[in-house]
């Protein structure tokens, strides 16, 4: 449809209220499309779009439509910043997934769109967060990752040297302590860090498989041993995602919904994420980890026209590439 022809039927929808009318257009076109439309639609109504909804949608379904009409990074942008200013304690998993999920592009995308909405630094921003200081520095490291292009040939001798600069760092430095403090203020926390945010997720998992030929042991055991608090769960995320982003977000969407209730914020944010890309390989690895398939687990928790944005959004297939992917 021309754009012209999409804010119209928009535009019908919103003033008849028919919140499925807005889901059915919103969710076949990507997120740059999106763009477009909120603009067109400001050209001819006069109207910002996302203002047009306050007092005509419930919470969630206006949550997750707000997400959808801006740009992704600064959906993320604000997302790390509610994480970060969190009222109760810094949200440490929201922070992580967004620092390990995206793409480089993406994370750079997100960082600048971040200064440019709040006029402060994600590193300035870190530094000041209420966490551990080695925390800090993990996730000022990963905003600030310059990680290569996925496409890149892996350099094999490299691989080997990494993995040597890790044990040696680590685990091959001296026989560890049971207290967990000493054993981690001996690793050289900075040759981790830099490793881990400036070496591509090809190169990482190769790096992972040349560890546990070295070492005797995975790469995860070795982050249990080393490190604890939030930077060993910051190492296990990050690793997690590098090995299989799939089964990341899979777990990311079981957590939102699994026992009690519904974590909405988790559940939209890995569902707007990956709107673009599709949810395919997602739902291949949710269904075999998990009893039913995403769909029926968003069906049993959600409901209404919320439900239908949601199912909407995991069934439709592969709308673009991934924002800034690399």
């Amino acid at each position: 449809m021309a754009a012209e022809e999409v804010v119209v039927a928009l535009d019908k929808a919103f003033t008849s209220k028919d919140n499925r009318a807005i889901v059915d257009i919103l969710t076949k076109m990507s997120n740059f499309r999106r763009i477009e439309i909120v603009e067109a639609y400001r050209m001819k109504f006069g109207k910002d779009l996302t203002l047009c909804t306050i007092n005509k949608l419930k919470p969630n379904f206006e949550k997750v439509f707000r997400s959808l009409i801006v740009p992704l990074p600064t959906f993320l942008a604000r997302e790390l910043h509610k994480a970060i200013k969190s009222p109760v304690r810094v949200d440490r998993d929201a922070i992580l997934e967004i620092l390990s999920g995206p793409s480089t592009n993406l994370l750079r995308f997100t960082t600048s769109q971040y200064e440019l909405i709040y006029g402060r630094s994600l590193e300035i921003e870190f530094l000041e967060m209420a966490a551990e200081e080695d925390f800090k520095t993990f996730c000022i490291s990963l905003s600030l990752t310059s990680r290569p292009s996925e496409t890149a040939n892996v350099d094999s001798e490299l691989v080997c040297r990494d993995a040597k600069a890790l044990f040696n760092a680590g685990e091959g430095r001296y026989w560890w302590s049971d207290d967990e403090n000493e054993s981690c203020a001996a690793v050289e926390l900075a040759v981790w860090i830099a490793l881990w945010s400036k070496r591509s997720r090809k190169h990482l998992r190769q790096v992972f498989s040349e560890y546990n030929d070295l070492a005797k042991t995975s790469i995860e055991e070795a982050i249990k041993k080393q490190f604890h608090g939030d930077l060993k769960i910051g190492f296990l995320t990050l690793a997690k995602c590098i090995r299989d982003k799939a089964a990341f977000y899979a777990e990311r969407l079981h957590y939102s919904m699994k026992g009690v209730g519904t974590n909405d914020d988790t559940l939209i944010r890995a569902v707007i994420t990956n709107a673009d890309v599709g949810f395919s390989d997602i739902k291949d690895v949710f269904k075999k980890k998990y009893k039913g398939t995403l769909e029926d687990w968003i069906a049993d928790d959600t409901s209404g026209d919320y439900r239908y944005f949601l199912l909407s959004l995991v069934s439709t297939k592969k709308r673009s590439k991934e924002f800034g992917a690399n």
